[in-house]
C-alpha cells in the first residue's frame, strides 16, 4: 500500500526522514535500534489517505474485481467499511480527503470511476471517463486543493498511450480539463497542493526532460516552474511550514538526491546517495510527517538520514 496521496509501490528497503533545515547531514547508525514500523497486513490495499480523526485504506480484488475499504483510528487497527454494491465490479486504487470529504478513484473495464464518501462509511460512485475498446484508465495522480480536487489518469494499451486530466469543486461531479501543456513529454504521477495553489510533477518519458513542472492556482491555467540544474524530480511534497521538499536523481549520474526549496524553483541539495549503483538506488516517493518529511524508495542498504 502507498503511504501517500498516489501511487501504489512495493515496499522498500530503504527509508529517509528528511526533517527541517539545517546546515548539516548526518547519517544514524541504524546497528542497535529498534525496529521503526509495526506492520499491519489488509490484503488487497491499493492507498491510503488522513482524513478527520483518523485514516481510510482502499483498495480491492484484482481478479473477480471488487473494492474494498477500511477505516482506522490510529493506523494500527483496521475496520473494513460493510460490503456494497457501490464497491462491485471495480477497484479501488487511489484516494485524497479534503476537510469535508474523502475521494477514491479506480478503474472498471474501460470505465474510470470515482467514490465520495463524507464520513469514510457510506459511499457514492459515479464514472468519470470511458475509453475506447482496447483500452484501460489507471489513476496516475489525485490531490485536494483550493478549489477541489484535481486527478490525472494513464491511459494504457500495450504501452502507455497518453494521460487526461480531470477536476472536482466537490468530489462528486467531475469534468475533463485540458493538460498543462502541449509540448509536455513526461508520465504525471506526482500532484500536491499548498493552500493557495495545485503542484504537478512529471517524470521524463521522451525526449529531454523539460515541461515536467507545474503550478496552478485553480487546476485549470498551468504555469511552469523551474526544477533543480543538476538533476529531475520525481516526487515533491509541500511541508506544514510552506516549504517544499522533492525526491529523485541525478541528471548525469543518476544516484538519488533530496532537493529542499523555500520557493518553488530555488532548490537546494540536500542529500545526496554515496552510491553509484545506480541499479539498486531509487528515491520514489516524499511526503509529510509531523516532524518534517518522509522520503521512500529502494536501495542497497537500510539508512535513516536526519536533514
Amino acid at each position: 500500500v502507498s503511504v501517500s496521496r498516489r501511487l501504489t509501490v512495493s515496499f522498500l528497503s530503504a527509508l529517509l526522514l528528511s526533517g527541517l533545515p539545517a546546515a548539516a547531514l548526518a547519517q544514524a547508525d541504524t546497528t542497535d535500534m529498534e525496529p521503526m514500523w509495526r506492520a499491519v497486513t489488509q490484503r488487497d490495499a491499493k492507498d491510503v489517505v488522513a482524513f478527520g480523526d483518523g485514516y481510510i485504506l482502499v483498495g480491492g480484488r484484482d481478479r473477480q474485481p471488487q473494492g474494498k475499504v477500511w477505516t482506522s483510528a490510529d493506523g494500527r487497527t483496521w475496520q473494513r467499511v460493510p460490503d456494497d454494491k457501490v464497491f462491485d465490479g471495480a477497484v479501488l486504487r487511489s484516494a485524497a480527503a479534503s476537510d469535508r470529504a474523502v475521494v477514491a478513484l479506480g478503474t472498471k473495464g474501460r470505465r474510470l470511476l470515482g467514490w465520495y464518501s463524507p464520513d469514510g462509511e457510506s459511499w457514492q460512485r459515479t464514472t468519470i471517463d470511458t475509453v475506447d475498446k482496447g483500452v484501460e484508465l489507471f489513476p496516475a495522480a489525485l490531490t485536494a486543493g483550493p478549489a477541489g480536487f484535481v486527478a490525472a489518469s494513464s491511459m494504457v494499451t500495450q504501452d502507455l498511450a497518453g494521460q487526461r486530466f480531470y477536476a472536482s469543486a466537490d468530489g462528486r461531479r467531475w469534468q475533463e480539463i485540458e493538460p498543462p501543456s502541449e509540448t509536455a513529454t513526461g508520465i504525471y504521477r506526482s500532484l500536491d497542493a499548498t493552500d493557495d495553489e495545485y503542484i504537478l510533477v512529471g517524470r521524463p518519458l521522451y525526449g529531454p526532460p523539460v515541461d515536467l513542472y507545474w503550478r496552478s492556482s485553480d487546476g485549470q491555467d498551468w504555469e511552469p516552474f523551474d526544477g533543480p540544474e543538476d538533476g529531475v524530480l520525481i516526487d515533491l511534497a509541500v511541508g506544514a511550514d510552506g516549504s517544499f521538499v522533492a525526491v529523485g536523481a541525478h541528471d548525469t549520474t543518476l544516484v538519488p538526491m533530496i532537493w529542499r526549496a523555500d520557493e518553488l524553483g530555488t532548490w537546494e541539495v540536500v542529500y545526496e546517495a554515496p552510491s553509484d549503483k545506480v541499479t539498486e538506488e531509487r528515491l520514489e516517493i516524499v511526503d509529510v510527517t509531523g516532524s518534517g518529511f518522509l522520503a521512500a524508495g529502494t536501495t542497497s542498504a537500510l539508512s535513516l538520514i536526519h536533514i
